[in-house]
């Protein structure tokens, strides 16, 4: 359920506080590995972005976090999560329930799924999304994964052809407009200054 502009209750550590982003417009943006003390943060981020039909359970990202540490990112400034980008080894064309936490990876992994990309709404203009974006596309590819795929919801086509990816078919289980984009193997190598937003 990746998009660009996206924007639960399990056993997690204490909520961490997210503040107006206003009130750090000028901390430096950097990009590290999610752990299991920011899913407070990023839930409210989901919900903050995303309609309710789309809003998944915290416990589904845990699961994400347990199965893959170290393929999903957030982007933080003066301490606070601005967004998120969760992404997983994934085996064939198929897209994985949305909604559900994912109790194993399957084997054979050839692909990179991008599963969701979220900025807090008082964050977006300062680069956020790009950067999340560069940092999971560096990883699929250091690690050798063939394909780069993802289900774009709520009008996030646009966002990701500007990353070279091309749609190439319908995903009606995540909703009316979603469709299933890849990343074309000759297009693997896109810069954050190419597609800087």
């Amino acid at each position: 359920m990746a998009c660009r502009n996206a924007a639960k209750r399990a056993n997690c550590p204490p909520r961490k506080h997210v503040v107006l982003m206003s009130q750090h417009p000028h901390s430096t943006v950097f990009v590290r590995p999610a752990t299991s003390g920011d899913l407070p943060a990023i839930d409210l981020i989901q919900r903050l972005c995303y309609q309710p039909m789309f809003h998944e359970p915290v416990e589904t990202f845990a699961a994400r976090l347990r199965l893959s540490p170290g393929s999903s990112w957030v982007a933080e400034a003066g301490g606070q999560v601005l967004g998120y980008f969760f992404t997983h080894p994934w085996a064939g064309e198929t897209p994985p329930p949305l909604g559900r936490a994912l109790q194993q990876l399957p084997a054979n992994q050839d692909t990179h799924f991008l599963h969701d990309l979220a900025v807090h709404p008082q964050a977006r203009g300062r680069g956020v999304a790009p950067r999340l974006v560069e940092a999971a596309l560096d990883w699929g590819r250091q690690r050798g994964l063939k394909f780069t795929r993802l289900v774009a919801v709520a009008g996030a086509a646009p966002f990701w052809r500007k990353w070279g990816f091309k749609p190439v078919a319908t995903a009606p289980a995540y909703g009316d407009d979603a469709a299933l984009m890849a990343l074309p193997v000759e297009s693997q190598r896109i810069t954050t200054s190419q597609t800087a937003a």
